[in-house]
């Protein structure tokens, strides 16, 4: 699913994009699986929004935290880390020390 959804996604010839319908298909894959392409792909796209797709970085870091926690992917660590040090919409931003966070 993650094939056609990024298709969807990002648009190719002669295939229009379609966030809102990407969302759906990378919603529907996560349901099904645990499969981080899905998981990655749609917290990317939540994070700032899409044409058709509001941002939710919220949700976002929901989903990043899901990959982090199942062990899939460094990927969605870089990605939370850059969410929440740039302080996205609705997510407050952390700080941290060398002795932890502040």
């Amino acid at each position: 699913m993650d094939n056609l959804a990024s298709l969807l996604q990002n648009g190719a010839e002669g295939v229009p994009v379609d966030s809102t319908r990407a969302v759906e298909i990378h919603s529907c894959a996560i349901e099904e699986s645990a499969f981080f392409p899905d998981i990655g792909n749609l917290a990317f796209l939540l994070r700032k929004g899409a044409e058709g797709v509001p941002g939710d970085a919220p949700r976002a870091v929901e989903l990043y935290n899901r990959a982090i926690e199942e062990g899939v992917s460094v990927l969605a660590m870089s990605n939370l880390a850059s969410l929440l040090q740039n302080e996205a919409q609705g997510v407050p931003a952390k700080r941290t020390s060398s002795s932890g966070t502040l």
